[in-house]
């Protein structure tokens, strides 16, 4: 999961672009953040890449982010895509905490 959306981020930044995951802990749910400053994307494409077998790349299979989303959805957790064109794209995955009894 972490590798396809970090691959993913890396491929869509320039040369000297940036690539960030970042981790946080609450009380409730585990939250991972992947953030890139690439070029981001058009409003039609966020509505369309977690469709199987849909890509934009040209090598690209249409796996990859329904993968993501169905393992995040396995651990009953959630995903979501912020994206702006020309300033980046970010991921944001939330995943329930064990409730310890």
């Amino acid at each position: 999961m972490l590798t396809n959306l970090v691959t993913n981020a890396a491929e869509a930044i320039e040369q000297d672009g940036n690539v960030t995951v970042r981790v946080t802990n609450t009380a409730d749910s585990t939250v991972i953040d992947v953030l890139d400053d690439g070029q981001g994307m058009e409003p039609a494409l966020k509505f369309r890449v977690f469709e199987l077998f849909y890509t934009a790349k040209t090598t690209g299979t249409g796996l990859g982010l329904p993968i993501v989303r169905k393992i995040v959805e396995a651990h009953r957790g959630t995903v979501d895509l912020n994206s702006k064109v020309g300033k980046g794209t970010q991921f944001t995955i939330v995943l329930p905490r064990r409730e310890h009894p």
